[in-house]
């Protein structure tokens, strides 16, 4: 897969980087940018090409420009597909923010999914990515960005999950649906994060 322009992107990957930016992953990321590289802008271009992605293989619902925000969701693909999104994102990774990053982005994530296995099932929909911009925050528009792809969920009777480092958002996902399946500890960051799943629900969503 070959990215396109992605600067349509900036504006929203500005506010998921603001918005994201003292998360363990996401800082961990930042301070292994390559030398040379300008960390900010190899977020950015991270988060820029991370919507490009989801809207190729899986959901995004981006908010207006009054209040920047985006979720970014991975939905279950044929495994041909799934080994090109990996790639592509994989060298994405490398050339723009170096080996160091690849590295810790590979060991997270396996460590990640090697715990979600037992928990989630093959058919869940996985919110990898939400966030608003801090001074949008608090105004009830985070749920606008989840809420229609928990609907679409919803029809298609199929369950969603999500990782998460800040205990602070559990009440948020909480009152759409979520339960805490698990806490780990990510070796990595040396952080605990926590594993939240929503079964579909009939009929309309949690309220």
């Amino acid at each position: 897969m070959t990215a396109p322009d992605l600067t349509k992107f900036e504006p929203y990957a500005e506010a998921l980087y603001h918005a994201l930016r003292p998360d363990p992953f996401y800082l961990g990321l930042e301070v292994r940018v390559a030398d040379g590289l300008n960390a900010k802008q190899a977020m950015l271009a991270y988060h820029s090409f991370s919507i490009f992605e989801a809207g190729h293989f899986g959901r995004i619902v981006m908010s207006d420009p009054e209040a920047l925000g985006a979720s970014v969701w991975a939905c279950p693909l044929p495994s041909d597909q799934a080994s090109r999104k990996a790639r592509a994102k994989k060298q994405y990774i490398s050339e723009k923010m170096g080996q160091a990053c690849l590295s810790f982005y590979t060991e997270v994530g396996n460590f990640m999914g090697h715990m979600s296995a037992p928990i989630t099932d093959e058919n869940d929909w996985y919110l990898s990515i939400l966030g608003l911009a801090p001074e949008c925050q608090g105004r009830g528009i985070g749920r606008g960005l989840v809420s229609p792809i928990l609907d679409e969920a919803d029809r298609a009777g199929v369950a969603t999950y999500l990782e998460t480092f800040t205990p602070g958002n559990m009440r948020f996902y909480e009152q759409l649906g979520y339960v805490a399946m698990g806490q780990f500890e990510e070796p990595m960051t040396a952080s605990p994060y926590w594993l939240m799943r929503r079964e579909p629900v009939q009929g309309g969503r949690h309220k």
